[in-house]
């Protein structure tokens, strides 16, 4: 092992020091030192330390190879943290472990961490500071890092499972992205280290293990924290977003000496936001990735235009950079392109371009276009390499109704102004072959639209549960008398809100009863007599009062699922009651068109261009004179914040 090692160290430091040395005097003693990094530590506030951390290590080249790896990539490193030490988030953070609060996926439901942090930005706002990692760290915290590190390396069961490139890559590092520095990695290793101590194979069954210990759950409310958190932190309030979660497991990993990083989509190619997962390296040599449910599963449920894989080390130039100070900073130059390992990718050549400019790929995240990619010279032309086709190859993927088989790109031209859209935007299908869409307002046609937002295959899903669902009426609340005056038939309605007008009838009991097996899921019950509203109280034996309330309190997006044998909602009038009319709302999005509701419609040349601005009269919108073969955007202007591109065809709309 020892020889092995030393083969991996001198190999490594040929390549990595180069043949430019500079002999240095270090507490009078010699080192030399190469040129890069002499100069890299030159520019920092806190030079003593580093030479401190070189002459520590002066007689064992593989921790110096390690030192100088970790010196070279540095420079750009570096923690965000409150400009108000005493900032009220941290002392909120310190008590989140005293909520009482659940898993929460859904954007919809309420999150009592989302609730808190909302009320913590009323009173202080939020202000940060870099702090670069040359000026502040120290040869202590260096050193311990860089000696546990090797610790786990190079003893069994890690020893002899990957090489030195490897290790300074996804072991090494002493931090994971702009949190606070800390002393994750002892901390970490003493809570993870008993998972190898049974082990002698690197497989999911250990990732899934650290998963299980960890107990760090997914709330969407962490979300709105506005500040990077230590490993330490996360491990203290057990809550967190996946890239919170993609972080935990990644330290976790690297703790116990496994090779770990992780993967991200910078934001999805068929709806807003993003996505982040943890990957560690096998037996196999192989990254693999993980999810953070128990089952270590990953869906990647949505489409994606690009992922990439983080590393420590630079991938880039620094000629390489191309942003301005106008849009969000993500070079993704710095990053590992891994997309074609998660499903069809293509390579795409535009020779119409000016080479002398700088162009990137976007994607559309329901507001804006936002970079994926960016554009190589090659041969006169410009080429963006690796593009998603819009297919995973993972198991299982989220479809709606009229789904496009693709992707919709558009190229920017880059300048000190932001983005400039020179080209239409173009489809790129499943099967690689390419289609643009240029409107063309020669040819125009009338179009119906029914949404503004796709639909979900499990809402459509919603909607069909109701196809034989009754509704009944009894004298006494056993519903012994009972008689079904409707019965849910026909097609899968359109709409989510389904009006019922009945003869007049009297009756103190309603139920509202489901197949047999099917579940119920609505956002709204309601009476009405000539047009009026009634009261009453709803009542299932399966859910509680509290979660049957979402049907009367008048928030579309609240809702009931009842998942039980006992499929069924009752009314309780209070007494007899005429009734001629009876509301009931299927849960939704609420992306359906409303009445009275403002909707504008737009269409893209190389900008947003308005069709016109309509009040709904229906469920449905009437559009005439509208370009064909052209990409659009229908806004809700009176509330909603979801919105899609789609195109149209055969009368259709289809989503992107």
């Amino acid at each position: 092992m020892a020889k092995y090692i030393k083969i991996i160290a001198f190999s490594f430091l040929i390549a990595l020091i180069g043949s430019y040395w500079i002999v240095c005097d270090v507490s009078n003693n010699t080192v030399n030192i190469p040129s890069d990094i002499k100069l890299i530590i030159d520019k920092s506030k806190n030079k003593n330390e580093f030479y401190k951390v070189i002459q520590h290590y002066k007689n064992d080249s593989l921790k110096l190879a390690a030192t100088y790896f970790l010196i070279r990539n540095m420079d750009d490193k570096y923690s965000i943290l409150p400009s108000n030490k005493a900032t009220i988030y941290k002392t909120a953070l310190e008590n989140i472990p005293l909520l009482k609060e659940e898993n929460n996926w859904d954007p919809t439901k309420k999150s009592t961490l989302g609730i808190l942090m909302d009320s913590l930005s009323n009173i202080e706002p939020v202000g940060y500071k870099k702090v670069y990692d040359m000026n502040v760290i120290t040869a202590e915290f260096l050193i311990e890092n860089i000696d546990l590190s090797f610790e786990v390396w190079e003893n069994p069961p890690i020893s002899k499972y990957y090489d030195f490139n490897i290790f300074c890559e996804y072991v090494l590092p002493y931090r994971f992205a702009n949190e606070p520095l800390s002393n994750w990695r002892k901390n970490a290793y003493i809570k993870f280290k008993p998972i190898l101590l049974d082990t002698s194979h690197i497989t999911k069954d250990i990732a899934i293990q650290v998963i299980k210990k960890s107990q760090i759950h997914y709330n969407i409310g962490m979300a709105k924290y506005p500040y990077p958190l230590t490993f330490e932190e996360i491990d203290l309030i057990k809550w967190g977003t996946c890239e919170h979660l993609s972080q935990y497991q990644t330290l976790a990993f690297r703790s116990i000496g496994i090779p770990s990083t992780t993967d991200f989509i910078p934001v999805w190619a068929n709806r807003s936001l993003g996505h982040e997962w943890c990957v560690f390296l096998n037996n196999d040599h192989c990254f693999e990735d993980i999810g953070i449910a128990h089952s270590g599963k990953n869906d990647l449920l949505y489409k994606f235009s690009k992922i990439y894989r983080k590393a420590f080390s630079h991938h880039c130039t620094p000629s390489d950079s191309i942003f301005s100070d106008n849009y969000k900073k993500i070079n993704y130059l710095l990053y590992q392109d891994v997309t074609d390992k998660y499903g069809r990718t293509s390579d795409l050549t535009f020779n119409n371009l000016d080479t002398n400019s700088t162009y990137a790929l976007c994607t559309f995240n329901n507001r804006q276009w936002i970079p994926v990619s960016y554009g190589k010279k090659k041969n006169g032309n410009i080429c963006f390499h690796n593009m998603g086709q819009g297919k995973s190859y993972k198991d299982y993927q989220l479809s709606y109704t009229n789904e496009g088989k693709g992707v919709i790109y558009i190229i920017a031209k880059l300048n000190n102004n932001g983005m400039e859209f020179i080209e239409v935007p173009f489809i790129l299908y499943e099967e690689g072959r390419m289609k643009k869409l240029k409107p063309d307002c020669n040819q125009r046609q009338a179009v119906i639209l029914n949404r503004k937002y796709p639909e979900y295959e499990h809402f459509y899903e919603y909607k069909k549960n109701m196809l034989g669902a009754t509704i009944e009426i009894a004298n006494d609340s056993l519903f012994k008398d009972k008689k079904t005056i409707y019965r849910f038939t026909g097609r899968v309605p359109s709409e989510s809100r389904i009006i019922i007008d009945l003869p007049a009838f009297s009756s103190q009991y309603i139920r509202y009863k489901n197949v047999e097996n099917i579940s119920i899921n609505l956002s709204g019950i309601h009476l009405f007599y000539n047009k009026k509203k009634l009261k009453s109280k709803l009542y299932s034996p399966s859910v509680s009062i509290e979660y049957l309330n979402n049907l009367s309190d008048d928030d579309i997006l609240t809702y009931c699922t009842i998942n039980s044998p006992q499929n069924y909602i009752d009314i309780d009038m209070g007494e007899k009651t005429f009734i001629n009319q009876i509301e009931i709302t299927c849960r939704t999005d609420d992306n359906e068109i409303n009445h009275n509701q403002i909707y504008e419609l737009y269409y893209f040349d190389q900008a947003w261009i308005s069709l016109g601005v309509q009040k709904a009269k229906h469920c449905f919108l009437l559009y005439e004179q509208v370009p064909s073969n052209a990409l659009f955007l229908l806004k809700n202007k009176t509330k909603g914040v979801e919105q899609r591109i789609f195109t149209i065809e055969n009368g259709e709309q289809i989503w992107w």
